[in-house]
């Protein structure tokens, strides 16, 4: 699919037309904002991990019947999405659409026992290690191997949390 002009520029993505009015290109930039733009930066990598884990997430959805705007991933930094507004018709159904990306970037994630962040808190606060932090929410997603060469936080595996109700 060929990338066509510019459609839009935000803190974290590009949209490109394309030729199909209804599919844009959807580009993932390493730029890190955080408090409206105030504090920026750009973090080698973040583009390319928001895009693998978002399409992964959106992926599944989609296996289980929960329509998404994803409609491939064309390299390590680009999806074509289907631009959606609202809901949308679907065999006859008026049905509501997942329309946003899902990855450390748009999600509040941290490990269950250690409390560690593992988004982007860990730029917001200062934390450091943004990188080994989404690789490790990649790694627990089955989309990096434990071999890779991108080291990792020290992190626990997954586990659901109760809620404690007072």
């Amino acid at each position: 699919m060929k990338k066509g002009k510019k459609l839009y520029e935000g803190k974290a993505k590009i949209i490109y037309a394309t030729t199909d009015k209804s599919l844009v290109i959807q580009y993932f930039k390493d730029d890190a904002t955080a408090f409206n733009n105030q504090k920026k930066t750009t973090i080698e990598g973040k583009g390319v991990l928001n895009n693998r884990i978002s399409e992964h997430i959106l992926s599944n959805l989609s296996q289980i019947g929960i329509n998404n705007h994803l409609v491939k991933r064309l390299n390590m930094r680009e999806q074509v999405i289907k631009l959606v507004f609202g809901r949308i018709k679907i065999d006859g159904k008026n049905e509501v659409i997942l329309a946003d990306e899902i990855s450390p970037d748009t999600c509040r994630l941290w490990d269950s026992i250690t409390d560690k962040k593992l988004d982007k808190d860990r730029f917001r606060k200062d934390l450091g290690d943004l990188i080994p932090a989404y690789t490790e929410v990649a790694k627990r997603l089955g989309i990096l191997h434990e071999q890779s060469n991108v080291s990792a936080v020290n992190v626990t595996k997954l586990s659901t949390v109760k809620k404690k109700y007072k």
